[in-house]
């Protein structure tokens, strides 16, 4: 989710991100001292060789990415219809773009490996979203049905970052440094859509909760008065 400062202004500077992408994606051909093809890979052949296993596992990481964004395509617009808080309802709306630039970036990835994309089941994300519907319908009309949806999206967040994190590992290491500038514009916006959470979650949503928890408690309290009164008028 692309994060958004009080006045709707999208935060950080993309031409600052741009330059810093650059800037490792040189420092990454300069390091390794190969020679790139037509891709904008480098690689020598006795490294290719050598990191076989390293370039298998990132395929099948890549193919695991590609079906959780796939899972999200569905899951975000049912989270941004289930949520109260408008900014949050926004928020999913926006990160829900992203996701289909994430999906194209990961086409891309697939076409420079000269494969065609795939997409791997993955468990981890599956329980990770399964979880979050039973939040979604514990919570369902409580002002904690917010805060619940926020948990449940930086859990996904939070394996996303990881993941994409070992992939930009991977890819470097095999030099693959197109690809990994590609990887590190997903991983940015995965970033900048935790925070984005983290923000409102300490800003509206974890006090809306706390005001649903509030109104609960006056309300067995209220109960517990009308009880005492009724014992003091039997007793009497």
């Amino acid at each position: 989710m692309a994060t958004k400062n009080k006045s709707g202004n999208t935060q950080g500077n993309p031409s600052s991100k741009n330059d810093k992408r650059s800037s490792s994606s040189n420092e990454r051909r300069s390091s390794n001292g190969n020679t790139s093809n037509s891709n904008g890979n480098s690689f020598s052949g006795s490294k290719e060789g050598e990191n076989k296993g390293l370039k298998e596992l990132f395929t099948h990481q890549l193919a695991d990415l590609y079906y959780v964004e796939q899972q999200l395509l569905q899951h975000l617009p049912k989270m941004a219809e289930a949520a109260q808080n408008e900014e949050l309802k926004q928020a999913f709306t926006d990160h829900l773009k992203e996701t289909e630039g994430h999906v194209k970036h990961l086409d891309a990835i697939f076409k420079e490996l000269g494969q065609e994309p795939k997409a791997q089941k993955c468990d981890g994300i599956d329980g990770i979203l399964k979880e979050g519907q039973q939040l979604m319908q514990q919570f369902k009309g409580k002002e904690a049905l917010d805060a619940a949806l926020v948990c449940a999206a930086q859990k996904v967040e939070h394996y996303e970052i990881t993941s994409y994190g070992s992939l930009c590992a991977f890819a470097e290491q095999l030099g693959m440094d197109s690809v990994c500038d590609r990887i590190e514009e997903i991983l940015d916006q995965e970033k900048a859509a935790d925070e984005h959470l983290s923000e409102l979650a300490e800003q509206t949503l974890n006090m809306e909760a706390d005001s649903d928890s509030g109104e609960e408690s006056e309300d067995e309290h209220s109960e517990e008065g009308e009880n005492a009164t009724r014992k003091e008028t039997a007793t009497a």
